[in-house]
């Protein structure tokens, strides 16, 4: 009666009157136990890099000297010209005239680009070419340049 006097009913009863099992082997303690037992422990590799480490002291260490110089002899004939060297007189050299900057033909760049800025495009003059024509094709240059 005790069971329904909580609002319990029997199976709720049995279910709440039963503990946990004690838990079985822990997995991440069997991990590392595994991980534990399969290392080796490691002989060659330690072994060998001592070895190394002394080799390089020793080669570092050794007393060397630099080799000698290579002496070389080779015979060499000289002719001598028998007769004495004449001083050559050269003619006076005229200097040449000094010649004149390139000045451009049409407006400098600032007045140029005031006038662009000033009046637009129209300002631009035309090219060598003359201009007011319809551009030409490559047809067009090609046969000019044959002809």
């Amino acid at each position: 009666m005790s069971a329904q006097r909580d609002g319990l009913s029997p199976i709720e009863e049995a279910l709440a009157a039963l503990r946990p099992a004690a838990c079985g082997p822990d997995r991440d303690r069997l991990m590392w136990e595994a991980g534990r037992a399969s290392r080796r422990t490691p002989t060659a590799w330690p072994i060998a890099t001592a070895l190394l480490a002394v080799a390089v002291a020793a080669l570092a260490a050794w007393p060397r000297e630099a080799p000698a110089p290579r002496v070389v002899e080779r015979v060499v004939y000289v002719t001598r010209d028998p007769a004495p060297a004449v001083p050559v007189s050269l003619p006076p050299v005229a200097a040449a005239p000094q010649e004149q900057a390139w000045q451009p033909a049409g407006p400098g760049y600032l007045e140029l680009r005031r006038a662009v800025l000033a009046r637009g495009v129209d300002a631009i003059p035309e090219g060598p070419g003359g201009g007011g024509g319809a551009p030409q094709t490559l047809g067009d240059l090609l046969r000019e340049g044959a002809g």
